[in-house]
């Protein structure tokens, strides 16, 4: 059985609550349910608003217990949010493995390091202070239904690593460099300072993050290529089954660092079923909440975007491609973007500033942007519908501006 997660968001006086199955009631009154489908089932997102004392009961949810709480006061601030998990049970490993039981266990020197062929099991009531680095090693496990609590740090580092599997840890960030071969699932991650990005990918190749969570002091989501020490470019890199809330910055960023003078490449990546919850970035360079931003003379060739649903954007925009030159970041602009679709996008509540695509000059430029079932606030976007006058584009109808040294951009429908 797949399993399931229960997030409770407390925005401002609004809570929501996902869960796969079952019911949510506040004061006995049932809770209506707005469905968000994914592949392997559909999750629900309710919105609760209440003023006042409160008991709110999660029932029926399979291999989670059912599950009361009492609300004695709304939280009006979006950094004051309750987030509540509930996983399917994880069993202790058969074999030899290091093991963490219930209680607080404090790292000798802040930190961890597994070993080639280790496996690193947590108890579910088992807190680690200090972090975990995976380093040079091969055949690796970390199965944490407990937290790994850092501190201002990440919370698992995989670096020049291969087949690696993190498995269920609520932790800081889990960051994976120059790696291959990479499996992480079932992850929450939740960061409150600078430079918190979630889930960041340098140089690295097969890696997947499945059924994971993300609330971050800056980008949900990275892939980049040289960068912090690792070297090479990126591909084959998909997550799936992802809710990304950025409190700042991006939930998706692509791009931006490389080598410029080894002319890299992030080639062959995938985000589907994603759910992203709105955008709230000040800085107009670094709004999207899809962004890739092409620097350092890196090509990014052959991008999917599918099932994508976003929703109340405070800030930002829906997406913002754009080949640059961030001098602040970069030594010079990327090399290109090429062949990236867009399928069953949505875009709902907030108000999204104007989007972006644009190229940089005549030999840097996008190529192949195809957007298939565009939708905005419930409004089909596509080159064949009826309220698009002749002479209108129809990328002002989605919002987005198509800038200089742009090719072959298309708006579709099934």
């Amino acid at each position: 059985m797949k399993r399931l997660s229960i997030i409770f968001v407390l925005l401002l006086s609004v809570s929501q609550v996902m869960l796969g199955k079952g019911s949510v009631t506040l004061d006995g009154e049932a809770v209506s349910l707005l469905p968000w489908k994914v592949m392997d089932g559909e999750i629900s997102v309710c919105k609760v608003e209440f003023n006042r004392t409160a008991v709110l009961r999660v029932e029926g949810v399979p291999g989670a217990p059912d599950t009361t709480l009492l609300l004695d006061r709304p939280s009006f601030h979006i950094l004051g949010s309750l987030h509540v998990f509930a996983d399917h049970p994880m069993e202790k490993p058969s074999g030899e493995c290091i093991y963490f039981g219930p209680g607080e266990h404090v790292l000798e020197g802040d930190s961890l390091r597994l070993f080639s062929g280790q496996t690193l099991y947590l108890h579910k009531d088992a807190i680690l202070k200090g972090f975990v680095c995976i380093d040079d090693a091969s055949s690796v496990r970390v199965l944490v239904h407990g937290t790994i609590d850092p501190g201002c740090h990440e919370g698992i580092m995989v670096r020049r690593s291969s087949d690696i599997l993190v498995d269920g840890p609520f932790t800081t960030q889990i960051p994976v460099g120059e790696s291959r071969r990479v499996t992480v699932r079932d992850t929450k991650v939740i960061s409150y300072y600078p430079w918190g990005d979630g889930y960041n990918v340098f140089a690295s190749q097969d890696v997947s993050y499945e059924h994971v969570f993300a609330r971050t002091s800056d980008d949900c989501t990275t892939i980049y290529c040289t960068r912090k020490g690792y070297s090479g470019s990126c591909r084959n890199i998909s997550f799936r089954d992802a809710v990304l809330k950025a409190d700042i910055a991006h939930p998706i960023m692509i791009g931006l660092h490389g080598n410029p003078d080894a002319c890299e490449a992030i080639r062959d990546v995938l985000y589907e079923d994603i759910l992203i919850l709105g955008q709230n970035e000040s800085q107009v360079d670094y709004m999207g909440c899809m962004a890739i931003n092409d620097g350092d003379n890196v090509l990014v060739d052959g991008v999917t975007f599918r099932m994508i649903d976003i929703r109340d954007v405070e800030k930002g925009m829906l997406l913002n491609f754009r080949v640059c030159f961030n001098r602040k970041y970069c030594s010079a602009p990327g090399r290109g973007i090429r062949n990236v679709t867009l399928e069953d996008v949505s875009c709902s509540g907030g108000a999204p500033a104007l989007s972006i695509v644009s190229g940089y000059d005549e030999e840097r430029t996008v190529e192949g942007v195809h957007f298939v079932n565009l939708s905005i606030d419930g409004r089909t976007i596509s080159d064949d519908m009826p309220e698009r006058k002749p002479w209108w584009k129809t990328s002002d109808l989605a919002g987005v501006f198509i800038g200089e040294h742009c090719k072959d951009i298309t708006f579709t429908k099934r």
